[in-house]
């Protein structure tokens, strides 16, 4: 692995359902960018990335995500768990973000 590739696991957790559990990469796709793929895990396709851009003064950050649940998880789930699901996603990934930021 070069500088600025981190692996890791990641643990997703949904109420009454079993945890969902993936290998990760994520790497500096420019100095503005960081892309993130799984290695393999429960997940059949998690791939995105998040971009910083400042328009006018203002910074933004922007998530692009695809990603395919086992059979029986995403369909399956009621709107309000799949909601809950990708919040807690996203801290997880916001939460690795500000530690890659910090290395």
């Amino acid at each position: 692995m070069g500088e600025g590739v981190w692996r890791y696991w990641r643990t997703l957790t949904i109420p009454g359902m079993p945890s969902l559990r993936w290998h990760e990469e994520a790497s500096l796709a420019a100095p503005d960018a960081l892309s993130f793929h799984a290695l393999g895990g429960d997940v059949k396709v998690f791939t995105g990335s998040w971009r910083i851009s400042t328009i006018e003064g203002v910074t933004a950050l922007t998530l692009i995500v695809d990603y395919e649940f086992p059979a029986g998880i995403g369909g399956g789930l009621p709107i309000p768990l799949m909601v809950y699901a990708m919040g807690e996603l996203l801290k997880s990934m916001g939460k690795r973000v500000c530690e890659v930021a910090q290395t």
